[in-house]
């Protein structure tokens, strides 16, 4: 996305329909509205206007252009920064957070979130310096995203850690495309420290598919997930 003044461009993959986009966006405060609405759907065959009206009246009118672009696929809340807070910490400890874009899946008995880093799971500062990442707790605890794709090749890359001061074993982290794995993350490369991984290349046919992480096995270890990208490869 690329914003200059009141112009606001978007790259999205050639497989995109343009007539049924429904992009979402935060003014700030409830007080502050935005029409068309965020979520509500469009179509961006042609530039659309959004309208923003502040508590006083005043507006503000952004003109949003959608450029079909190949290769453009983009990871919808990346750095986990979005979603609806469930309790005093800032974070979504063990449950499945609305409003996040992604969709956790907690193992039986384990954890799936969204977790602030100074808050109760700790971990050293996100390498691309955000406050929040995904973090998942026990054998079958995932998050996935349905994403569009062009047809093509694709790598994906993240950064991963175990919580700081856990005494469980690390476990591998499967990274899997419609549930095939195309990347294992090995225990041993999961520790206390930042690691950044890319996936090897995959290839994949126009349109959605679900990319997911998943703890492989263990009852008790805990994965921090933080800055996932989807890289085209020509």
């Amino acid at each position: 996305t690329t914003i200059s003044g009141n112009d606001i461009r978007v790259k999205v993959p050639l497989a995109t329909d343009l007539t049924k986009l429904a992009p979402t966006y935060k003014t700030g405060s409830a007080l502050v509205t935005g029409k068309p609405a965020s979520g509500s759907t469009n179509d961006f065959s042609k530039p659309l206007t959004y309208t923003i009206t502040a508590p006083d009246g005043s507006t503000r009118a952004y003109v949003v252009t959608v450029i079909p672009t190949l290769g453009a696929v983009g990871v919808a809340n990346h750095s986990f920064e979005q979603f609806d807070v469930l309790n005093e910490y800032d974070e979504t400890l063990g449950q499945n957070p609305p409003g996040a874009t992604w969709s956790f899946h907690r193992g039986q008995g384990q954890e799936a979130g969204i977790n602030l880093l100074t808050g109760p799971i700790h971990a050293p500062p996100a390498p691309d310096g955000t406050r929040h990442t995904a973090f998942l707790r026990g054998k079958g605890s995932s998050l996935s995203q349905s994403i569009n794709f062009d047809k093509g090749n694709y790598t994906v890359s993240f950064d991963a850690v175990k919580r700081t001061g856990y005494t469980a074993k690390a476990v591998p982290l499967i990274v899997s495309i419609d549930a095939a794995p195309v990347f294992t993350v090995e225990a041993s490369q999961l520790t206390e420290a930042w690691g950044s991984f890319t996936s090897p290349v995959f290839t994949v046919t126009s349109g959605a598919h679900t990319l997911a992480f998943t703890i492989a096995a263990g009852d008790d270890t805990m994965d921090l997930i933080d800055n996932v990208v989807i890289n085209y490869v020509k």
